[in-house]
């Protein structure tokens, strides 16, 4: 699931940016255009930025008349009759509400990370997993079993369930991503390897016994690939639910 951006280069300046909170916005919007020499600034309508919020979208198209510069209005853009927003994704993300978060982003959630070297439980039970160590300064979807398409670093692409969780059948005790890679053979270990989330399965749950665990994550890899092939084909299935 190649998710190619139609947008050009961006420059991301952290200049100031600390200091937002505090800056003159005129001050701010003068660097803008001294360093970038800033041609068009987009904002949404209740856009504001620098001290006391000063900055609204009023007062930066004055501004821009006197500095050069065309301010443009992004409408706020709408998914099931509400404002998409980066703290409604947020919140469905943490609450594992996929089928909202993607909704919102208009593509698959995705992360990636280093497939690190685990306990080998998973080889252990026939069911081997990649896993990965949670990226750092990602928001990770809540802890539960998901369908997922996970890309390795050749290129190809593979349907997954992936467990975000702790493992409390295995009295783990730190927070792990780990994918099982549907019909994979290979070694993963030391490679990237990236995760689109699709639709969520369950929770994750403590079972009685790993035999328990085992029917459980049969039955998660058999639903996963009906998900997932829906998906593929553009179709409901039982991703709609």
């Amino acid at each position: 699931y190649p998710h190619a951006s139609p947008l050009p280069p961006l420059a991301v300046s952290p200049h100031r940016y600390a200091h937002l909170p505090t800056d003159p916005a005129a001050r701010f919007v003068a660097g803008l255009c001294r360093h970038l020499g800033l041609v068009e600034l987009w904002a949404g309508p209740d856009f504001a930025l620098g001290h006391r919020r000063e900055g609204n979208v009023p007062f930066l198209r004055r501004l821009g008349e006197r500095e050069g510069f065309v301010v443009r209005v992004v409408e706020p853009l709408r998914w099931r009759g509400e404002v998409v927003s980066s703290t409604r994704i947020r919140a469905a993300l943490t609450a594992g509400d996929i089928e909202e978060a993607n909704g919102c982003l208009g593509r698959p959630y995705h992360l990636s990370g280093t497939v690190v070297r685990g306990r080998g439980l998973g080889c252990v039970l026939g069911v081997p997993t990649a896993n990965l160590e949670p990226p750092s300064g990602r928001l990770i979807p809540a802890n539960g079993v998901y369908a997922c398409f996970a890309r390795v670093e050749a290129g190809e692409t593979w349907p997954a369930v992936v467990n975000v969780g702790v493992r409390p059948t295995i009295a783990a005790n730190h927070l792990i991503v780990e994918a099982h890679l549907l019909d994979f053979e290979g070694d993963l270990y030391g490679q990237r390897l990236g995760l689109d989330f699709i639709a969520r399965l369950r929770d994750e749950e403590t079972f009685p016994s790993l035999n328990a665990l085992v029917a459980q994550v049969r039955e998660d890899i058999g639903r996963a690939r009906r998900i997932l092939a829906a998906d593929v084909e553009g179709g409901e299935g039982e991703g709609a639910e």
